[in-house]
């Protein structure tokens, strides 16, 4: 009744905005633009892991493509410092 889930949606999707935008600087392959607070991406297998090590959380959905999901929870600060730690991924 109160909107919040509406509030909540924004969150999460403005989040995924923000993370699509520092994959598409580094030159990662998203498979569409996110509608929501879900993007797919092609990431070379090798990359993917070395930033899964890091702590970094997604769904592997084969050799080369992973799932991101972005909650109302995640701030600037997280991804941020899920960018960073692709940066190091990606050596």
């Amino acid at each position: 009744r109160d909107g919040l889930w509406v509030k909540l949606a924004r969150q999460a999707n403005a989040a995924m905005a923000e993370l699509a935008r520092g994959l598409r600087d580094r030159g990662v392959e998203l498979l569409a633009e996110p509608q929501a607070n879900m993007a797919f991406l092609r990431i070379d297998e090798p990359v993917w892991r070395t930033w899964a090590a890091q702590d970094v959380l997604f769904y592997d959905m084969g050799p080369d493509t992973v799932r991101l999901v972005t909650s109302w929870q995640t701030t600037p600060d997280d991804v941020a410092d899920a960018l960073r730690r692709l940066d190091v991924a990606l050596g």
